[in-house]
């Protein structure tokens, strides 16, 4: 007969020392709470008797961490999403505008280089036997004619910003502003380029 508690407190705590049978018995089955060889999980394992001798295996799994995102993290990601799509989306998906005025640019600055090119060719004293060399050019609507093809690009047109050069000697050499603009698009800021007269 086995004076103390074989299986010690937890086995007191069930009145399973009051039994004369377990105390008998349990010499020979001790009370065990220990983690399993090899194991890395943080589980363990108690052995619970009771009267009857019915063994009852209990899983402790509160040593297990648990790792997740918090709640400040799902919210930081959620506004920065959301200032992406407020802010830098836009910019990326709508580039028509930009195109449009990067083509009123690129447009005003062949119109600006022909002007230029045609009161080069028709300052050649020999212009009058060339007429390929040197157009009449006095309004900002004519600088079409020096441009490849003879015209403006479609929707493209040009008007002075005051008043026009007059079809006279006198206007060669003369510069005006001329304003640019694209059928469809306001550009901003304005876009334009400087016509200088010859050939009157």
């Amino acid at each position: 007969m086995v004076n103390a508690c074989p299986g010690g407190a937890s086995a007191r705590r069930a009145g399973l020392c009051k039994d004369a049978a377990f105390r008998n018995l349990a010499p020979k089955m001790a009370l065990s709470s220990r983690r399993p060889a090899g194991s890395t999980d943080g589980k363990t394992f108690e052995l619970i008797f009771k009267p009857g001798f019915l063994i009852f295996l209990k899983v402790n799994n509160m040593n297990k961490v648990q790792r997740g995102f918090t709640l400040i993290e799902l919210v930081m990601v959620i506004v920065i999403l959301g200032v992406l799509a407020a802010v830098a989306i836009p910019k990326f998906v709508d580039l028509k505008g930009d195109a449009q005025q990067a083509s009123m640019q690129g447009v005003a600055g062949a119109a600006a280089s022909a002007s230029a090119i045609n009161y080069g060719g028709c300052s050649i004293a020999t212009a009058a036997s060339a007429p390929t060399k040197c157009k009449a050019v006095n309004t900002c609507t004519s600088v079409g004619t020096v441009l490849s093809g003879g015209v403006f690009p479609t929707g493209y047109t040009a008007a002075s910003t005051s008043t026009e050069l007059a079809a006279a000697t006198a206007s060669n050499g003369e510069t005006r502003t001329c304003k640019l603009t694209l059928a469809g698009y306001t550009a901003s800021p304005d876009v334009t380029f400087e016509v200088i007269g010859a050939g009157n």
